[in-house]
C-alpha cells in the first residue's frame, strides 16, 4: 500500500537528496537465513509433516489382515450340576477364526492409503512453497518500509532546513510568516508518518520473527530495497511442465485417485468377506472332539449402504474431476496474469531508473536555485520537493510490487495469497 506523503521543499543538500545507498552483497544471504530458519522451525510446516507421517503410517494398516478372534467356551448338559467328563454333551471349547476380506479388498485399501500419502506429501510441498513465498513476501515489504522511513528521515532534515530558512526571513522583516507556519505543519505532520511507518516496521519484523520461529524482538538485516537483485522476467509459461510441477494439482490429483480407488473398493464390497475358524472341544476322561468352519458375509442392506457408497464415490470422483479441470484452468490463466504483471512492473521501475527518478530530482535542484537566488517561490520549490519524494516512493512500491508477483509466478499456486504484500502467512 503506498502511503500518502506531504514531503514538501527545502534549501540545501540537493547532493544528499541523489545519493544513493551502496549495494548490499549480504542481503540476499539474510533472506537466505530466514528461509532456513522458517524451513527448519516454523510449526506450520511442521504440522504439514506430521500429516505426512501419519498417512505414511496408514498404509501398512490398510492391507493388514482383521485381528484373529480367539474364543473361548464351555457346554454342559443339563441344569443338575457340572457334567464335564460324564456326558458327551458336555465339553470345553477353545477356537479361533480369521476373516479374510474378498480377494482385491486389501490390495484396493493399501492403494488408497498410499493416494492419500503421496496428497499429503504434495500439501507439504505446498505448504513449503507458501512459507518461503510469504518469507520472501514480509522481507521485502520490511525493505519497503525501511526504505519509506529513510525517504521520511531524509524529508525530515530537509524541513528542518527549510524551518531555518524561512525563520531567518522572518527575523529579517522579509514576508515568510506563512512560509514558515506552512514549514513547521508539514514537519509536524512529517513526525506522524515517521511515527505511522515505523510501527509497522516493528509489526512486520515480529511476524517475519515468527514465520521463522524466532523470538518476537529478533532484529533483521537489511534495509536497501534497491540492493535486492530484480526478479528476471520469464519467458512464456511451459503450460504442461507448470501443470505438472504444481503440488495443488499434485495433491488434486491424488484425491482422485483416491476416490476412483474408493469408488472400486465399493464396488467391491458387495463381495462377501470369509470367516474361517477351527475349535477344539475337551471332554475330561473322554475322547475331545474337534471343528472346522467356514462363513461368509451376506450383504442383505446392499440398497442401504453398498450401493449408496458406490454412489458417494462416483459423485465424490466426478466433483474431483471437476475441480482439477478448474484448477488447471485456473492456474494456466493467472500465470500468464502474473508474467504480464511482472513484465508491467519491471517496465515501470525501468521508467523510474531511467528518468522519472533523475527528471524528478533535476527539477527539485533548479527550483531550489531558483528560490536561492531569489527568482523562485516557496511555493515552487515545495511542489518540486514534494514531486520528487512521490516519485521515490513511487519507485519504492514498484519494485516491492515487482518482487511480490515474481514470487507469486514462482509459487505456481491458484490462490492469489500476495497481490497485497502484506496479508497473512503460514
Amino acid at each position: 500500500m503506498r502511503m500518502p506523503m506531504r514531503l514538501v521543499p527545502a534549501l540545501l543538500l540537493a547532493g544528499a537528496l541523489q545519493a544513493q545507498a551502496p549495494a548490499n552483497p549480504n542481503l540476499s544471504s539474510h533472506l537466505d537465513k530466514l528461509i532456513q530458519d522458517a524451513l527448519s522451525a516454523n510449526p506450520k510446516l511442521k504440522e504439514a509433516q506430521a500429516a505426512l507421517d501419519a498417512e505414511r503410517a496408514k498404509v501398512p494398516q490398510a492391507g493388514a489382515l482383521p485381528d484373529p478372534m480367539v474364543t473361548l467356551g464351555y457346554q454342559n448338559d443339563g441344569f443338575s450340576g457340572l457334567t464335564y467328563g460324564r456326558s458327551s454333551f458336555a465339553f470345553g471349547q477353545v477356537g479361533v477364526s480369521q476373516t479374510f476380506p474378498y480377494p482385491g479388498k486389501r490390495g484396493l485399501r493399501t492403494q488408497i492409503a498410499q493416494a492419500g500419502l503421496a496428497a499429503a506429501d504434495a500439501a507439504l510441498e505446498r505448504t513449503r512453497r507458501d512459507l518461503v513465498a510469504s518469507v520472501k513476501r514480509g522481507f521485502v515489504e520490511l525493505l519497503r518500509l525501511r526504505g519509506q522511513r529513510e525517504l521520511l528521515e531524509k524529508q525530515a532534515t530537509l524541513w528542518d532546513q527549510v524551518i531555518l530558512a524561512t525563520r531567518a526571513k522572518v527575523e529579517a522583516g522579509t514576508d515568510g510568516t506563512t512560509d514558515l507556519l506552512r514549514a513547521q505543519l508539514e514537519r509536524t505532520r512529517l513526525s506522524q508518518q515517521v511515527a505511522e511507518v515505523e510501527g509497522r516496521i516493528i509489526g512486520q519484523t515480529s511476524d517475519l520473527n515468527r514465520l521463522a520461529g524466532r523470538e518476537a524482538g529478533t532484529p533483521i538485516e537489511g534495509s536497501d530495497l534497491e540492493a535486492l537483485p530484480l526478479p528476471a522476467l520469464p519467458g512464456e509459461p511451459d503450460t504442461a511442465r507448470l501443470l505438472a510441477e504444481s503440488p495443488e494439482l499434485s495433491e488434486a490429483r491424488h484425491h482422485l485417485l483416491h476416490f476412483q480407488q474408493q469408488l472400486d473398493l465399493a464396488k467391491l464390497d458387495s463381495r462377501p468377506d470369509f470367516t474361517v475358524g477351527a475349535a477344539y472341544m475337551p471332554q475330561g476322561s473322554m475322547p475331545g472332539m474337534w471343528s472346522v468352519s467356514v462363513g461368509f458375509s451376506v450383504p442383505l442392506w446392499s440398497g442401504r449402504k453398498q450401493k449408496q457408497a458406490v454412489a458417494q464415490a462416483r459423485a465424490e470422483s466426478e466433483g474431483e474431476g471437476y475441480r482439477i479441470r478448474d484448477l488447471e484452468q485456473r492456474l494456466t490463466a493467472l500465470t500468464h496474469a502474473r508474467i504480464a504483471r511482472l513484465r508491467s512492473d519491471l517496465e515501470v521501475t525501468k521508467l523510474y531508473q531511467d528518468g522519472l527518478l533523475a527528471t524528478s530530482d533535476a527539477a527539485f535542484r533548479a527550483a531550489l536555485a531558483q528560490f536561492a537566488a531569489g527568482s523562485g517561490s516557496f511555493r515552487q520549490t515545495l511542489e518540486a520537493l514534494s514531486d520528487r519524494s512521490k516519485d521515490r516512493s513511487g519507485y519504492l512500491d514498484a519494485l516491492a510490487q515487482a518482487h511480490a508477483d515474481a514470487i507469486e509466478l514462482e509459487r505456481a499456486a491458484v490462490d492469489e495469497s500476495s497481490n497485497a504484500m502484506k496479508e497473512g502467512a503460514p
